[in-house]
């Protein structure tokens, strides 16, 4: 799985659309197993950067900001 913290945000988009588009398209033709995990996985780690991204953005100034992560902020 790729590390995606500095991948610029118009190239995760890009490729959140890709690998939907391809999953969606093995999915319908019922694919391989393999691939289809391997997309899976590959979109919850690009979603679960953006949300990250996203989360992070409203707090400006780490001084005073308290910042608290949970599984379900990130996907």
């Amino acid at each position: 799985m790729t590390d995606y913290r500095t991948t610029e945000h118009n190239v995760l988009i890009e490729l959140l659309s890709k690998h939907t588009v391809d999953y969606t398209k093995l999915l319908a033709e019922n694919g391989n197993r393999q691939q289809l995990d391997k997309l899976k996985k590959e979109i919850v780690a690009i979603q679960k950067e953006i949300n990250y991204r996203k989360k992070l953005k409203n707090y400006s100034n780490a001084s005073t900001d308290y910042i608290y992560f949970r599984d379900a902020d990130l996907v």
